[in-house]
């Protein structure tokens, strides 16, 4: 399962995720995991933690700095990589994925 196949259908990726962990969810936990699992939701969770518990920042960011959590957006990585790093990155997920029947869109 891949970020991407996530965003575009959390719900499903979510029932295939819990089937293969054999874990039965109601409709209502379903829902529950739907909602929270939101980058919007997870974001204000986060801030909950950051106002309510003191140091809350070293839970909700590496060294209290970078947030764990980002955009939550399908090619925010352009923002970040060059493109010749993206292509360093494309070929080493090549090489060490090959014959596994993951399959990439590189741009």
């Amino acid at each position: 399962m891949k970020f991407e196949d996530m965003k575009k259908d959390p719900r499903g990726a979510i029932i295939q995720f819990a089937d293969h962990v054999e874990c039965t969810l109601t409709e209502e936990e379903l829902d529950r995991v739907v909602y929270n699992s939101d980058v919007k939701n997870m974001k204000k969770t986060y801030e909950k933690v950051e106002k309510n518990i003191p140091n809350g920042e070293l839970l909700t960011k590496a060294m209290g700095k970078a947030p764990f959590i980002r955009k939550g957006q399908i090619g925010d990585w352009k923002n970040h990589y060059t493109v010749a790093q993206n292509e360093q990155f494309d070929a080493v997920i090549r090489e060490n994925l090959h014959g596994t029947g993951l399959a990439f869109d590189f741009e």
